[in-house]
């Protein structure tokens, strides 16, 4: 991606899109980052290793077992540390990125997305890990934009979806499309 945007001016348009495996297993963590989090604990939302009432929810989420086992919770811990450990080199790129485009006076006139692909469970309703749900901690992502024009510190609470995000770039770019083709 640097590379990439060392051939940008301000001559012309461009597009990147730049994605990575952070927080996906395996986990990999820089070593930098190793044990950053070691102290951290998968948030416990009320909904935390607990099972719903029989009938009450979708036959998936009253599955066995009713509660998780103190191993599987030490595990999602675990994962929510590695995840979050993962991140902080995403945090280091993302920083790059801003300080070339700031030095080579493209920040003001670039749009930067950032968003992520899927949500995911850790212990609620007594399910373990995963992210393969239609449920709000697998389909709930952040969605940060910035760019020309683009209020600062705005939050809109409204739902919003990723298939939105290429009308609107299109749209930021002044292309024209048939929706309908």
């Amino acid at each position: 991606a640097k590379e990439f945007l060392k051939k940008q001016s301000k001559n012309a348009p461009f597009f990147a899109m730049i994605s990575t495996p952070a927080c996906h297993a395996p986990f990999i963590t820089e070593d930098k980052y190793k044990d950053a989090f070691k102290d951290f604990k998968a948030p416990r939302s009320d909904n935390f290793n607990i099972s719903p009432q029989k009938n009450s929810k979708h036959w998936l989420m009253t599955m066995e077992p009713e509660k998780l086992a103190e191993k599987t919770i030490t595990r999602i811990d675990e994962i929510y540390q590695a995840r979050l450990e993962t991140l902080l080199s995403v945090d280091d790129m993302v920083e790059e990125l801003i300080v070339q485009l700031t030095e080579q006076c493209l920040i003001d006139d670039t749009f930067i997305i950032f968003t992520s692909d899927n949500g995911y469970h850790l212990g609620n309703f007594a399910m373990p890990w995963d992210k393969r749900l239609p449920y709000e901690t697998d389909i709930k992502i952040p969605l940060i934009v910035r760019g020309p024009n683009i209020p600062k510190k705005k939050v809109v609470n409204f739902p919003t979806l990723l298939i939105d995000i290429f009308p609107t770039i299109l749209n930021w770019a002044n292309i024209t499309y048939d929706a309908d083709k």
